[in-house]
């Protein structure tokens, strides 16, 4: 699950792959998958996906 969550994350923003990836190597998993529902839901995300 981990890795198709960085996935979308690379197709919206390489930035955020990277904060993603070394949060996930922390104990910051409750945390990123708080983050990502919130991404997922932001229209910010559609923007940069177009």
């Amino acid at each position: 699950m981990v890795r198709v969550t960085i996935s979308i994350i690379t197709i919206s923003k390489e930035g955020w792959v990277v904060l993603f990836g070394t949060a996930f190597q922390s104990d910051l998993g409750i945390v990123n998958l708080t983050i990502l529902m919130l991404l997922t839901t932001d229209p910010i995300l559609d923007e940069c996906s177009v």
